[in-house]
């Protein structure tokens, strides 16, 4: 052995590379935080969740885990050479840890909502179409049939199989957008990869599960990045000039709107024939129509805003999209109008609050992941709001040959008086802005500013990225780290009880699933489905829709007033009774162990009063137990006369 190795030239041992310490050290963070996180799955006890979420149930690696990835990205973010890949791999192993967990560690998807979805998805692969009689979801159906062909396509024999990593894969290709949408405005790889990450950290809304709206917000990205790359050349008209003028006085700087370095023609890139990009934004706005009914429209309000700042052309691109979404919703339009109303609400007041369940009071824990959620949209619109002043008090960027540059007029800025400022920092602010115009006549059934926060969050990460970092004249440096990873571990904190704070609701066990299907392919036909709360997963199997009541949302027994808030027992068979004849001669109603949960955090009932309940309802032999699991009873309910 010491033969071979002395014949080893000295030369070449010391040519062997070492590892550089600003590639090793990201790295090593991120394989080490992974690995953390990994371990910590086996420890998690979901027997721990209480009104708080899933925060207690989860143990200190998990946490470590954290630490140590939002530490990666923080190294990666600030060193002086801009390596872009690290940040993404960083922002990338957040998105698992932070949103994988819960599917790594339950059986189920979570969300009980989100099996309507899996519902109608598995009628379209039972019957091969859609029925728009049923509900809504069949006019809209192109999320559905995408998931019915990934179904075939995988093998797969019911979504519930690989639904409950669908968040992880919507958040992954939505950061990769936002990250490529912040790399073209800002014109820096490096600050679109931290959008992207500040994206993941502060999407605490939970809009991204299995659902329409979380593949349409994903085209409508991409249908962004077509707009910015194509068809954003800047042309003055009365409406910039004004914006022009009155955004510079307000950071104190002369504002000059140019193209982005994206879509400069002169800086050599092939760029495809107009026509064909024309076609495909339309055929992706096809596929948002088709699969959401607000998604599209929002889309077209940012267009709209931008087309009129002058910095989208031509202006017939928001004629065509707005076409499109306006001629699929006209064959819709009565039904709308007719079962939930085209305008909700002309009060912006009234349509940013939510609509809890019929109680002002929750447990601590629900106040505060709400609290969390509010607190995170402000740290992100304050970042953001730093953003677009240093963004616009830089220096503006140089005129290229694609389109001539637009300045303020020299009336609102004497020559000489103020430094020339970058206008481009208006395109996210607009789209910020124009975002919030949903509340001005809808409240989309109480989720109304969720909604906006949500169509906002990508446009205000991106500026929240431009307020990070360094100033005019500053390089990036190592130490700079210390300053990003507390506004890092700010958001991260907040987010952790905005996004998990419901995971005791959230989270179902699998043997309620089970029983659930097993209601839907097992129970009479035409005989209603009530539940003791909503908290239980309702219509996930193709055969959904031979069952009643014919609402969007199946009944539940708390929903009615008479019902809520006060000890349940004996006194109230008879009100139970009332109820379930209105619905029809035969009912199934069930209790679970999330109802309990559900009830005793939104302290809609006193605790074990649904249990009690159940056990006078029980006792009165007018209910026979048809079906049970560890979790679930489903009871059968025969009216002694003519429904109601």
């Amino acid at each position: 052995m010491s033969i071979i190795v002395s014949c080893v030239p000295r030369a070449a041992v010391r040519a062997v590379p070492r590892p550089r310490a600003d590639i090793a050290v990201p790295v090593l963070l991120t394989g080490t935080g992974l690995l953390l996180w990994a371990v910590s799955l086996g420890r998690i006890d979901l027997a721990r969740m209480n009104d708080h979420g899933l925060l207690p149930a989860l143990p200190i690696t998990w946490f470590a885990g954290v630490a140590l990835l939002l530490g990666a990205a923080a190294a990666a973010f600030c060193q002086r050479r801009a390596r872009p890949a690290l940040i993404a791999l960083a922002t990338a192993a957040l998105v698992v840890a932070l949103y994988g967990t819960v599917p790594a560690v339950s059986d189920v998807p979570q969300y009980f909502w989100a099996y309507k979805h899996i519902g109608v998805t598995r009628y379209i692969e039972m019957h091969g179409s859609v029925s728009p009689d049923i509900d809504i979801y069949h006019r809209w159906p192109g999320f559905f049939a995408v998931s019915a062909a990934f179904s075939w396509l995988a093998g797969r024999g019911s979504p519930v199989e690989y639904a409950g990593w669908a968040e992880v894969f919507f958040l992954l290709v939505c950061t990769a957008a936002v990250a490529a949408l912040g790399r073209r405005l800002l014109g820096d790889a490096r600050l679109g990869q931290l959008a992207g990450l500040l994206f993941v950290l502060t999407n605490w809304v939970g809009q991204s599960y299995f659902a329409p709206q979380a593949f349409a917000f994903t085209l409508t990205l991409g249908i962004f990045i077509l707009v910015v790359d194509h068809f954003t050349e800047p042309r003055e008209n009365r409406v910039n000039r004004v914006v022009l003028r009155v955004a510079g006085a307000l950071v104190h700087r002369r504002l000059a709107l140019a193209p982005f370095a994206a879509t400069d023609v002169a800086a050599g890139r092939r760029t495809p024939p107009r026509a064909t990009v024309v076609t495909l934004v339309v055929l992706l706005q096809a596929a948002v129509v088709a699969s959401h009914q607000l998604t599209p429209y929002m889309l077209v309000l940012g267009v709209a805003a931008l087309t009129v700042l002058g910095m989208v052309r031509p202006w017939w691109l928001v004629v065509a999209l707005a076409v499109v979404a306006v001629a699929y919703l006209l064959p819709n339009l009565d039904y709308v109008q007719g079962s939930f109303g085209l305008f909700s609400g002309m009060d912006p007041i009234a349509n940013v609050r939510t609509q809890g369940p019929f109680t002002p009071d929750p447990m601590p824990g629900k106040n505060l992941n709400g609290l969390a959620g509010q607190l995170l949209c402000i740290a992100v619109w304050l970042l953001a709001a730093l953003g677009a002043v240093r963004w616009a008090r830089g220096p503006a960027a140089a005129p290229t040959v694609t389109a001539p540059t637009v300045t303020a007029p020299a009336v609102a800025a004497p020559a000489g008086a103020r430094p020339l400022g970058d206008g481009r920092a208006l395109v996210p602010v607009v789209l910020v802005l124009a975002a919030g115009g949903l509340i001005i006549g809808q409240n989309y059934g109480g989720e109304g500013i969720l909604r906006v926060v949500l169509f906002s969050l990508p446009w205000s990460a991106i500026l929240a990225a431009r307020a990070l970092a360094p100033g005019p004249g500053h390089r990036w440096r190592p130490r700079r780290a210390l300053s990003v990873l507390p506004v890092l571990g700010v958001l991260a904190a907040l987010f952790m009880p905005a996004f998990h704070g419901q995971a005791a609701m959230n989270i179902l066990p699998a043997d309620e699933v089970h029983a659930a299907e097993h209601l839907y392919d097992a129970a009479t036909p035409g005989a209603a489905i009530v539940t003791a709360t909503p908290d239980f997963p309702v219509k996930l199997t193709g055969g959904y829709d031979r069952f009643g009541p014919a609402e969007q949302n199946v009944p539940a027994l708390l929903d009615h007033a008479e019902l809520r808030r006060r000890p349940l027992g004996r006194p109230d068979v008879d009100t139970v009774e009332a109820v379930l004849d209105g619905y029809g001669p035969e009912s199934y109603l069930v209790f679970a162990t999330s109802q309990e949960t559900y009830a005793d955090i939104y302290r809609i009932a006193p605790p074990r009063a649904l249990r009690s309940l159940e056990a006078a309802l029980e006792d009165s032999g007018r209910f026979s137990l048809w079906y049970s699991t560890a979790n679930t009873r489903i009871y059968r309910y025969r009216s002694a006369g003519p429904s109601t």
